[in-house]
Order: C-alpha cells, then sequence, then structure tokens
C-alpha cells in the first residue's frame, strides 16, 4: 500500500482515522474500538491528536505484511450441542 494521497489538499498523507482504517481492512469501527480497549497488540499501533486516535499509514502496511487478519469466528470453537429431536 502506497502513501495515500489526500483528496481535497493533494498533500500526502501520514495516517488516517479508525474508519479509514476499518475500510482498509474490512472491520467494523466498533471491532477496532474494541480491540484498542481490550488487546490492542491485535491491531498497529495508534498515536492520538487531541480525542481523535490515528494509524500510521507506515505501521499499517508492517502490521499488514506481519499478521494475518482473523475473523471473531474463524476463533470460535464449535459451539454446543444441538437438542436431540422427540421422537414419537
Amino acid at each position: 500500500m502506497e502513501m495515500q494521497l489526500d483528496n481535497v489538499t493533494g498533500n500526502h498523507r501520514i495516517a488516517v482515522t479508525i474508519r479509514e482504517f476499518s475500510r482498509m481492512v474490512g472491520l467494523s469501527e466498533p471491532s477496532i474500538r474494541g480491540y484498542l480497549m481490550r488487546d490492542p497488540s491485535k491491531l498497529p499501533p495508534t498515536f492520538r491528536v487531541g480525542i481523535r486516535i490515528l494509524f500510521r499509514i507506515d505501521d499499517i502496511e508492517r502490521w499488514l505484511k506481519n499478521s494475518p487478519i482473523e475473523t471473531p469466528r474463524s476463533t470460535r470453537g464449535p459451539g454446543r450441542p444441538r437438542k436431540k429431536a422427540k421422537q414419537g
């Protein structure tokens, strides 16, 4: 992934917001916020500007190369057994 060009000003961007990051990697914004609260090691490093949480594009590229994205379903177990139907 190359450095993104800002459509409005034409400047090269070095960081993206949670919303932009979610679109890049295919995770929902609430999922990303949940990972940031519970287990930030599953995401690239972040930094703050005021109240905004940002991801550096270089860190995202490195993270994508080094760690596959797991969906929550891929880490779940088989679940509880089904109820058996009544015969009779």
